[in-house]
């Protein structure tokens, strides 16, 4: 895979932010300087399916997380070595949280004062 193939397939699944993503010229330079071969992009976009999958899981179990941050800071300060898989895991078990747990006893006892 070329160098311009890898930042295609890096910017298509980078999510926007508010609507928008800003920085491409430069983040082609830091691929073009940084990503010398497949193992630098693989950790790359697997760091990047990692934060997409958590912030999947954060919206799903009605939790705060962070919005995507520019594309270059995400590349330049490493972001993609911030979350494992296990973190995955870890940070949303798929058991439900206690305010879904208090929904479900809710709509039970609305459901029953309407009967």
């Amino acid at each position: 895979m070329t160098k311009a193939e890898m930042f295609a397939q890096f910017w298509l699944e980078y999510p926007r932010r508010d609507g928008r993503k800003i920085g491409r010229g430069k983040c082609l330079a830091w691929f073009n300087k940084n990503v010398r071969d497949d193992d630098i992009f693989n950790l790359i976009m697997k760091g990047l399916n990692v934060e997409n999958r958590l912030r999947g899981q954060a919206q799903g179990h009605n939790r705060f997380f962070p919005a995507p941050c520019d594309p270059i800071r995400f590349l330049k300060e490493k972001r993609y070595e911030d979350y494992t898989d296990e973190d995955v895991d870890s940070l949303f078990p798929e058991e439900p949280t206690r305010t879904e747990s208090f929904k479900d006893e809710y709509s039970q006892h609305r459901a029953k004062e309407t009967k």
